[in-house]
């Protein structure tokens, strides 16, 4: 799992723009043949680059505009940061209950990517506490508004549409209330994928549950790991004022450490840590950054750095329900077949529905890690072909190695939809990105 910057992408595309202003966005896409919009510039795969566009950041556009609490509804620009947005609703005693794993993730991003929080089956994905979208179409200089009621299609299909249906200026947010500041951690030891999919499905409506799994191959063994549950607290009447804010944190990834550390006996190591320190303190009260940001908190951020320049593949799919069993028995014959040596994976419900290229629908979410290497990639091509027998999709925001083949394969008329879609709104390819060329066109 390697996240691209900026500092990498940009030299990917005909030219970088970092935007002050609406104004001076608008004036960029008035002149520019085509063009791609970034947040963060946090990916696992290069969806937003293309030799031909222009790169346009949207990092500076992070203004929130208006907090609404009579109807719940934060309105911020595209380039706001979730953990600066999370921070101001403190103060309310509000939050956003759909939240990435990473805390500099931006609105916009997560709105074209439609990105997934703890507990995806209860809360769906991000698209779901969209409200309404403000957005420019391509080759046009007016900013119009799409929701549910008004340009409807343009708002489903923007939700989850990889930045291909224009360029979104702002956002409101349907936000939550909290009971406190505070969440109780449970960790339960688990021995297999089976087991870890049968207690979610019997808990499925706990704030939230997922599972950790170390993917070490023991004595023909696969899949030990920890699930974690959460429960919201309820706040005390003597509870101290919280009045922690969360400070951008160190971005670890963006050092281009050179050497990979990690191999079959390091995995061993740094798992089997990992697995100790939680079952060393099995139910903990942590404060809300740490139930939203798992991948800041220690040592999950020192995993991208000891990886070194190359990274980790992050495989990640949806499996149907009714397929999951036979999914797992196929995937570690697989795996012994070809000794294959995953680092790591998670697993959690989605209860949502298939739509476009959105990553959605009911079944059981596998994220599954490999390192970096020519080994593993050829792996995966052969995993491709047994996601596809069991009709489960891959997240194409993870994934610019699979095939368009695949992807028409796995998604079927709703490729053919989204694809008809961008061509009726973008004809003359005013925003072209990676992503686009390799599967739209």
């Amino acid at each position: 799992m390697k996240f691209e910057t900026i500092d990498k992408t940009n030299k990917l595309n005909k030219s970088f723009q970092n935007v002050n202003s609406e104004e001076e966005l608008i004036n960029i896409l008035k002149n520019s043949t085509s063009s791609i919009s970034s947040g963060s510039a946090l990916t696992f795969a290069p969806n937003f680059t293309d030799e031909s566009s222009i790169l346009i950041s949207h990092k500076k556009l992070n203004k929130i505009i208006n907090f609404d609490i009579e109807n719940e509804l934060i309105h911020t620009q595209s380039g706001c940061q979730l953990y600066e947005i999370q921070n101001y609703l403190l103060d309310f005693k509000y939050m956003l209950k759909i939240h990435p794993g990473w805390p500099t993730t931006t609105v916009g991003g997560c709105i074209a990517n439609s990105i997934h929080g703890k507990n995806p089956y209860l809360d769906g994905t991000f698209g779901d506490i969209v409200d309404e979208i403000r957005i420019i179409l391509p080759g046009d200089s007016k900013p119009i508004l799409c929701s549910r009621n008004i340009e409807s299609e343009l708002f489903f299909n923007t939700i989850g549409g990889y930045g291909l249906t224009g360029t979104i200026l702002s956002a409101k947010l349907k936000v939550s209330k909290i009971n406190s500041f505070y969440f109780s951690e449970k960790t339960i030891e688990i021995d297999s994928f089976e087991k870890s999919i049968e207690y979610q499905i019997n808990n499925a409506k706990k704030l939230a549950a997922y599972s950790w799994h170390d993917t070490i191959i023991r004595n023909n063994k696969f899949g030990r790991g920890l699930i974690f549950e959460y429960f919201d607290e309820v706040t005390k009447e003597n509870e101290p004022i919280f009045n922690k804010k969360m400070k951008k944190i160190l971005d670890i990834k963006k050092y281009n450490q050179p050497i990979n550390f990690f191999n079959k006996f390091s995995y061993e190591i740094v798992n089997n840590i990992y697995r100790k320190m939680k079952l060393h303190k099995k139910n903990v009260k942590i404060d809300i950054f740490s139930y939203l940001y798992p991948m800041s908190v220690f040592p999950i951020p020192y995993w991208f750095f000891f990886n070194g320049y190359t990274g980790f593949i992050e495989h990640q799919i949806l499996i149907p329900m009714q397929n999951y069993e036979k999914y797992f028995f196929e995937l570690k014959r697989k795996i012994y077949k070809y000794n294959i040596q995953p680092y790591m994976s998670f697993i959690k419900l989605f209860n949502g529905k298939k739509k476009n290229l959105m990553f959605d629908g009911k079944g059981i979410a596998l994220s599954i890690e490999f390192l970096n290497k020519k080994k593993y990639v050829n792996f995966l091509n052969t995993l491709d072909e047994l996601n596809t027998e069991h009709g489960a999709i891959t997240a194409l925001y993870k994934d610019s190695r699979v095939s368009k083949e695949t992807v028409i394969k796995q998604y079927g008329d709703n490729y053919y939809n989204f694809q008809k879609f961008i061509k009726y709104i973008d004809p003359k390819k005013k925003i072209m990105s990676k992503f686009k060329r390799k599967f739209l066109i």
